[in-house]
Parts: structure tokens; C-alpha cells; sequence
């Protein structure tokens, strides 16, 4: 491979590495327990020149070769020196921020009554200091070392190996950070995204080189709209109108669009890779080899395996049952692409309302009547195609294997009737009028769902040993649900929002109580038990 072909990267960024056989070679030996932690890791050297330093000590192909990489210590040796020589540890491409996050909590803090509980709330307020970074100034002088994209503003991290700012986690840290009266931290957050949006025409996963081929649940003018209500400031607004119009034109253009023959047009995760994802390099190659591809010299059916991998990443559910051939536990059999997902499409007529709103208080009134048409259009397509009015939910839309892609013909879609809490989550999009009849229907539903455990209210009903799966609960997932109850209106959508609210509080101060740590996602079976499953391990 000549040397400049292996620092090309998505999207013509320069991506070190991440596409020639290091990533593949140090992967398959096991160097690091983590596949993300060698693309994280900055180059001492320009790309060329380590990749020809790599070169020259060589080695068996990775991918030919599985079985002497996985066994040979001499190999792993080897390789755990050159990276050593030619790399840097994760971390570097960071740095700290003061000043942004007084030392004094909030005052309402000591409304908390349970010493315990104010004590708990005091120690995650402590942690905003840890959590926040900016890139560090070298990042945008020598990019070409980094796989870390150089935002202008402070960010906030979720911590462990997610070592970046996240997409759609940073909607639910924007809302903590107001809850905390950190609005400049909040609203430095806008910004990056607003800047993602003018370089990349959209918010990638991460801010990596390596997450430019995907975007995640787009939360960004739901994340506009709380920073407004908080300060009233319509420079917000101005601020975010231009990106948030881009944003809207990457969703909804093929071949994330996927029309179904109608007069209907709803919207799919579809990510722009069809290889194994960098961050999870050795995970993808395996589950290839697992679906009977040869991983050295793959055809047509391991690309759109490695697309589907991708665009479940993309979706935040990676991953679940949701994305697998109907009845199917099995990751090989994935699908995602062929799914027309509720909550994505709901997430959408949020922001076509989110949108229209903004246009019209800043007086952009041919934009807003615009998007209000858009948003009405989205709403008929989800009501005619995805609400189930015996069941009182909706549900996903699948593309029937008979019918077409969405991309060279119109695709047929029909309901997938599986239980998902996504399924109630155009309730806190906004399509359901509070304390309507089909508010009252879908609450009703959810009642009698299943879904609602001692511990929280799990990711599905099917164990499948993924982790957007049962018996995982996760954050987002209660956050949204508890939303959407509250917007519903009706006295029992309200009792329902209110006991979903403690239990996850109690769930989550347990665990911290049983082990000292915050937990990403919790076991809904019980209280004060983390959750399980997934590609790695994290708190």
C-alpha cells in the first residue's frame, strides 16, 4: 500500500492510520484491551513517516494472519514498542478548563433534605470540573497527529475511554448544566456543534476524525431551545438558525431520507462507511468472520454489514434487538438501514417545530411557515404509517425485503411489532396534543407494556446480552420517557412521569451508595446494580 494512501481519511480529513494495517495488526494482538485506544492516540511524527517506520518492520499481514496475531507474544512485543516509540498515550490532545464551574453548588442544593442524597448531588456537581476540556491549542497546529477534531469552545466529556464530546449525550449534559447554572458552559457547547455543522454539514458522533461517517440522534435545536427558555437570549437563536437549516438538509436528503412510494417521506439512520469502525476495529472484523465473511478480501454482503454496524452506532442504540431480522438475537444478522425508526423520525418533526419557532420570533416568517408545513407533513406520515391505533403506540417501519431500498426504488415499509420504550417517545417530541385521546392511549399502553421494573424501565424485553437491550437501563431512554409522560397531560401520565422520576434517582443514587461510582446505565431488576453487555466496559 503506498505510504499516502494509509493516512487517508473519511471525508478527505486526515485521519492518522486509521485505514492501513496498524489499527488491524495491533487489534488482533490484543496490545490494548480497548480497540479505541490506538485511534485515540496521538503520532509523534507525521503520518508518512510513521507509516513507513511501520513498514519497515515488516510484518504478517493482520488479516490473513488472525491466529499468529492472536497467539505469537513476540508479534505483540513488537508491536507494543513501536507504538510505544511512534505514538502517544490517549489524553494528550486534551486540555483542563478553569474558571467555568464555581466550587460553590447551587443554592437549591440545600432544599435536599436526605443528607445522603445532597451529599450524592454535591459529588456530581464536583464532578462538572473533572469532566469539562477544550482541545488543546496543538491539536489545530498539527492535525495531522490527532484523530481529535479542534472545536473552538469547552466541552463536557462523559469520562472513562469517551475521552470526546458526544452528540446526542451532550443534550442531557445540557440540561444538568443548566440545572447547575452553568449556562456559559451550555451554551459554549452550542457553539461547537454550530461550527461542527459550517465545517462538516452535520454534527458527527464525536468530535473524531474517525465519527465524521455518522451523526447521532439530533437533539441540537432541542439543546438550542432549553438554552433559550434559560436566558431569554435571542442571540441564541441567531446564532444557531443557519446550522440548524444545514442540519435539517443532511437528514433529510438520500440516502438518510427513505421514501416509501406515497406521498410520504420519513427518515433512516444510514451511516457513510461500509468498512469496520476504527473505534471498534477488531469488534466489526469479528462479527464478519462470525457472519461467514472473508474479512481479507470482503464482497457486498460484508460492506452492508459493516454499514449496518455504523449506522446502529449512528442510531445511539448500539446495540439492540430493535436492529436485528425480526426474532433474531444475533449482531450478524443486523439491519439497521432497512429500519425507518420512530424515534428518529419524532426526533425530526421536533426539530421542523423547533425550527419554525425559532424563524418566527426572529422574524424569518417564509422559513417558519416552511418548517410548520414540514413538521405537519412529518406528523401525517408517522400517524398514517408508524401510530397502531389498537395497540395505542407506534412502532419502527421496516423496509420489506421484497420491496425496494429506499435508494435506487421506493421502499415498502411495515410495522416491526416488538416492544421498545422508543416506541412512546414521540410523546416528548411533541405529536401528541396534551391530554388528547391518543395521549391517554398511549399512556395506557405503556402501563401495560412490561417495560416498568423495580429498577427502571429496561431497553427491550429480549435478553440478547447486547447493551440497548434487557435488563439495561439507560438514562436517555428515562429521561425521554419521563418527558413524554409529562407532556401527555392526563393525571395518569403525570403520576406515571412522577414514579419514573424516583425510580431513577433511587436507582442511581443506590448504585453510587453500593459502589462509589456513577454507572452509565443500571440493571432494571433491581436497585443499586449496574448494567451490563455492550463492547466494553465503563462507569
Amino acid at each position: 500500500m503506498p505510504a499516502n494512501e494509509s493516512v487517508v481519511g473519511v471525508d478527505g480529513v486526515t485521519n492518522p492510520l486509521l485505514l492501513n494495517t496498524l489499527v488491524a495488526a495491533v487489534d488482533e494482538a490484543h496490545v490494548f484491551g480497548d480497540s479505541k485506544t490506538i485511534v485515540d492516540m496521538p503520532l509523534r511524527a507525521p503520518p508518512n513517516e510513521v507509516y513507513e517506520a511501520y513498514q519497515a518492520l515488516d510484518l504478517p499481514d493482520p488479516l490473513t494472519n488472525i491466529e499468529e496475531y492472536q497467539t505469537n507474544a513476540t508479534l505483540n512485543e513488537t508491536l507494543q514498542a513501536f507504538v510505544g516509540e511512534w505514538m502517544t498515550m490517549p489524553g494528550t490532545d486534551l486540555a483542563n478548563v478553569s474558571g467555568l464551574v464555581p466550587d460553590a453548588a447551587p443554592a437549591w442544593f440545600a432544599d435536599i433534605r436526605d443528607p445522603d442524597f445532597r451529599r450524592w448531588a454535591e459529588s456530581l456537581y464536583a464532578d462538572w470540573n473533572m469532566l469539562t476540556r477544550q482541545v488543546a491549542p496543538n491539536v489545530s497546529e498539527d492535525v495531522e497527529l490527532y484523530t481529535m477534531l479542534p472545536v473552538p469552545n469547552p466541552f463536557v466529556v462523559p469520562g472513562a475511554r469517551f475521552r470526546e464530546v458526544y452528540y446526542w449525550d451532550s443534550f442531557f449534559v445540557i440540561q444538568g448544566l443548566l440545572a447547575s447554572n452553568l449556562t456559559e458552559l451550555a451554551t459554549s457547547i452550542l457553539g461547537n456543534f454550530a461550527y461542527l455543522i459550517e465545517t462538516y454539514g452535520h454534527i458527527p458522533n464525536g468530535i473524531r476524525t474517525y465519527y465524521i461517517n455518522r451523526s447521532q440522534p439530533p437533539l441540537f435545536s432541542e439543546m438550542v431551545r432549553v438554552v433559550w427558555e434559560a436566558t431569554l437570549d435571542t442571540s441564541v437563536l441567531e446564532n444557531a438558525l443557519p446550522a440548524l437549516l444545514a442540519e435539517h438538509d443532511y437528514w433529510t436528503r438520500p440516502p438518510k431520507q427513505a421514501p416509501d412510494g406515497s406521498v410520504h417521506e420519513l427518515t433512516r439512520y444510514y451511516a457513510d462507511w461500509d468498512s469496520p469502525r476504527p473505534e471498534s476495529f477488531r469488534e466489526d472484523q469479528e462479527t464478519a468472520r462470525l457472519a461467514g465473511y472473508d474479512v481479507s478480501n470482503p464482497d457486498a454482503g460484508a460492506r452492508q454489514l459493516w454499514r449496518d454496524l455504523a449506522s446502529g452506532a449512528e442510531s445511539g442504540w448500539d446495540y439492540s434487538t430493535r436492529w436485528f431480522a425480526e426474532n433474531s438475537t444475533d449482531l450478524t444478522t443486523i439491519r439497521t438501514t432497512r429500519v425507518v425508526p420512530i424515534d428518529l423520525n419524532a426526533f425530526l418533526f421536533q426539530m421542523e417545530t423547533n425550527i419554525a419557532q425559532f424563524a418566527s420570533v426572529l422574524g424569518c416568517m417564509e422559513v417558519a411557515a416552511r418548517f410548520r408545513d414540514l413538521a405537519a407533513r412529518r406528523r401525517t406520515a408517522i400517524d398514517a404509517l408508524a401510530w397502531d391505533e389498537e395497540a395505542g403506540q407506534w412502532f419502527d417501519l421496516v423496509m420489506d425485503p421484497a420491496g425496494g431500498d429506499g435508494l435506487a426504488a421506493p421502499a415498502t415499509l411495515v410495522p416491526h411489532r416488538a416492544t421498545f420504550p422508543s416506541n412512546w417517545f414521540p410523546l416528548a417530541a411533541g405529536l401528541v396534543a396534551p391530554n388528547s385521546t391518543q395521549a391517554a392511549a398511549a399512556v395506557e399502553s405503556f402501563m401495560e407494556s412490561g417495560l416498568i421494573e423495580e429498577g427502571g424501565v429496561p431497553a427491550s424485553l429480549v435478553e440478547s446480552g447486547q447493551q440497548w437491550d434487557y435488563p439495561n437501563v439507560w438514562p436517555p431512554i428515562m429521561g425521554l420517557l419521563i418527558q413524554g409522560f409529562r407532556n401527555a397531560g392526563t393525571p395518569d401520565a403525570e403520576e406515571l412521569a412522577a414514579s419514573l422520576a424516583e425510580t431513577y434517582v433511587t436507582q442511581a443514587y443506590s448504585t453510587w451508595a453500593e459502589t462509589g461510582a456513577n454507572f452509565e446505565k443500571f440493571n432494571s431488576t433491581t436497585m443499586g446494580r449496574p448494567g451490563g453487555g455492550g463492547e466494553y466496559t465503563a462507569t
